[in-house]
């Protein structure tokens, strides 16, 4: 978290900018994309006159008004306005315009639209507010009037279907009454004068006649034309209108965009920071001794025991570097072999070709040469040299013991032997336990031993190897590893160990510009000064024989 505050003081002016490119851009919106709203009010009668047939309580009023509401809004009632609309037609607007334009709303929702734009308000019944958004305060207005009346309309052209259906059908009853009464009357004519047929046929005559008599009532008080709960409350109008522009919550939401796109440009800056380790940022900030780099090259992960002039001339420098910046001591020969810990902190680092192509580089250079598989939960160092098999090795050693020398494959370039994983151990604290004095043994017999370890943080095992070796050398991928990484597996071979840590940092975008020359951190620069006052050497022989 400091890290991060640190960075966003020193990239305060990303803030700033990015503040006002935001306020800029909210200008620009307010300016380009004003709109006015107007309304337009619907009221829905509760309660009609004595003989109206629309009286219904308050509650059914409400319960209407909502229906009503999303009905208005809806593509049929919509098409049907604009297609009886000559105003509409004549402003250049089409149905879909009002499809997206055309908002509808009832209750309280109603009254606060009421409130913002026509004043008019009622009481015994509920609202609808029609509320139209617009470029142009006469089209706005144009559309809510137009809108609320032609919903009117088309509610009135519905219950004067539905008026007419029932005319209709009383009408078909009608003359359905009439036939049956003209049949009645031939069967009382055709009966004996008292006979029970006459008698049931003018029973039934009289009964017939009493509904065409009802049914006459009916057609006498059906109106004309139907009626509605339904009328224009207000109207919109031009001093009504209102501007939808909200030009401070548009600076605030500018605002708070502009911080929040400031930190997350100093975010992405630090993220990027982060996974690009420089030499530099080795020795300055995590305080790590670089021994060199390597180029991102595809063939060297295949092929590390003959790699390409490019890699050779690198993992030259980084073995000069091991002695020079003091990971190593000076004195490489037996009885008193050198040991190095080849380890990483991420999978696919590179370390295995690392470490197997400075054993073969070095062997070159005249050093007798012990490279060590120490990956004992998953051996693989031995396909490096083509070897299929990796027992006996060094698993197979700290299981069951054996003949430590026969373990040890001779590798087809001189001065160099490999002893493989072997079988996977048991119980990891045997390492602990016998692997000093397989040290030990070989140390007397090699120059230089390579411990191609495991990673760092995938286990004990490679802390105990750290605690048993002269120097090590963690193999970094430059394109993504955080230096947050780097820092806690430093602190973490601190803790463990006294031997000093170097890193090589594989994959680099910057490989071949240090070359021979590496940076050394504070520590290691001491034990040099230390040791060239004493008169040590400081060039490796091994250099003078690759020359």
């Amino acid at each position: 978290m400091k890290r991060y505050l640190s960075e966003i003081k020193r990239s305060w002016f990303i803030i700033v900018f990015c503040l006002g490119l935001t306020t800029a851009l909210a200008f620009l919106i307010a300016k380009h994309q004003e709109a006015y709203q107007a309304s337009s009010i619907i009221q829905v009668t509760a309660f009609g006159n004595d003989n109206s047939p629309t009286q219904m309580s308050l509650k059914d009023s409400s319960d209407q008004a909502t229906y009503d509401a999303s009905e208005l809004v809806s593509a049929a009632v919509l098409n049907y306005i604009y297609a009886h609309s000559t105003p509409l037609q004549h402003s250049g607007y089409t149905a879909n315009d009002l499809l997206a334009d055309v908002q509808a709303s009832s209750g309280a929702s109603a009254l606060a639209a009421g409130k913002k734009g026509n004043k008019a308000t009622s009481s015994g019944g509920t609202q609808i507010a029609i509320t139209a958004t617009a470029n142009d305060q006469n089209a706005a207005v144009i559309m809510a009037n137009e809108v609320a009346q032609g919903y009117l309309n088309y509610k009135q052209d519905l219950n004067n279907q539905a008026l007419a259906s029932r005319h209709k059908a009383l009408l078909a009853q009608f003359d359905q009454l009439n036939q049956q009464i003209v049949a009645a009357e031939q069967q009382i004519t055709a009966a004996p004068t008292n006979s029970p047929q006459a008698q049931a046929a003018s029973a039934n005559l009289r009964s017939l006649l009493k509904l065409r008599s009802a049914l006459t009532t009916q057609l006498a008080v059906l109106p004309s034309q139907a009626s509605s709960n339904l009328s224009i409350l207000g109207y919109a109008s031009m001093e009504n209108t209102r501007a939808t522009t909200n030009l401070t919550l548009l600076l605030a939401i500018s605002f708070i965009g502009g911080i929040l796109a400031g930190l997350l440009f100093i975010a992405l800056i630090s993220k990027l920071k982060s996974k690009s380790i420089s030499a530099e940022r080795l020795g300055e900030e995590l305080h790590l001794t670089y021994l060199g780099n390597l180029p991102h090259d595809r063939t060297f992960a295949s092929t590390p025991i003959q790699p390409p002039d490019t890699i050779t001339r690198n993992i030259v420098n980084i073995g000069a570097n091991l002695r020079l910046t003091g990971i190593l001591p000076d004195q490489w020969q037996a009885p008193h072999a050198a040991i190095v810990l080849v380890t990483s902190i991420q999978p696919r680092a590179g370390k295995t070709s690392t470490a197997a192509s400075l054993a073969v580089t070095l062997a070159r250079g005249g050093f007798n040469t012990l490279l060590i598989d120490g990956n004992l939960r998953q051996a693989s160092t031995h396909l490096t040299f083509g070897f299929s098999s990796f027992r006996p090795g060094l698993g197979d050693l700290l299981s069951t013991g054996g003949n430590l020398d026969a373990a040890v494959k001779p590798c087809p370039i001189p001065g160099i032997g490999l002893l493989p994983g072997g079988s996977p151990i048991p119980n990891s604290t045997l390492l602990g336990q016998r692997l000093p004095a397989i040290l030990e043994h070989f140390r007397r017999r090699v120059d230089l031993i390579i411990v191609d370890g495991p990673e760092l943080f995938d286990g004990a095992e490679a802390s105990v190897f750290a605690s048993m070796v002269d120097g090590i050398m963690l193999v970094v991928d430059a394109r993504h590893t955080p230096s947050a990484l780097l820092q806690r597996a430093r602190e973490l071979l601190s803790d463990l160990s006294s031997a000093p840590i170097g890193v090589v940092l594989n994959h680099s975008a910057n490989a071949g510009i240090y070359h021979y020359f590496a940076q050394v951190s504070s520590q290691s620069l001491q034990r040099r000064r230390s040791k060239r006052a004493s008169g040590s050497a400081l060039l490796p022989p091994y250099l003078v024989h690759m020359k």
